[in-house]
């Protein structure tokens, strides 16, 4: 079995780290910039990523050694990613938050313009011309949606 090396694991968890945060900020410009629709496009890589990124840390957490070797000036970088990630991860907890309320706004539009419509249109002419009430309990008029988030 080969022997990898103290500095590989460590560098593995910085450079998985570093990816993670970058895709999920990607993501999260996505969302804030409302295309939802492209946010699927990025969906596999992210799982690669966060999959690289939970082996770095099962690594380090079956072999610690390397985390406590480390010099200050890796120590202090391995922080300054661990805090990117944790504000990255942040921001698209808000991101995914925001498009979802937006989404549940929008439903909610269509569906009291539906139901505006349904009123307006609750009347029918007769064939001598006037205006009647002939519509059905419960009948509803078609609505075609497509979004999607």
């Amino acid at each position: 079995m080969t022997q990898v090396s103290p500095t590989w694991r460590t560098e593995s968890l910085i450079r998985a780290t570093i990816e993670l945060a970058d895709v999920i900020d990607e993501e999260s410009g996505l969302l804030d910039e409302m295309r939802t629709g492209e946010v699927g496009d990025i969906q596999v890589k992210k799982a690669s990523v966060a999959a690289a990124y939970e082996q770095a840390v099962s690594d380090l957490r079956q072999f610690p050694d390397p985390l406590q070797k480390l010099d200050h000036s890796r120590i202090a970088e391995l922080r300054a990613v661990a805090t990117r990630l944790e504000q990255t991860a942040t921001r698209n907890i808000l991101a995914l938050h925001a498009a979802t309320v937006a989404n549940q706004r929008l439903a909610q539009a269509v569906a009291e313009a539906a139901q505006e419509q349904q009123i307006r249109a609750a009347g029918t002419y007769r064939p001598d011309g006037r205006l009647t009430n002939t519509r059905k309990a419960g009948a509803s008029l078609p609505l075609s949606v497509n979004q999607t988030l």
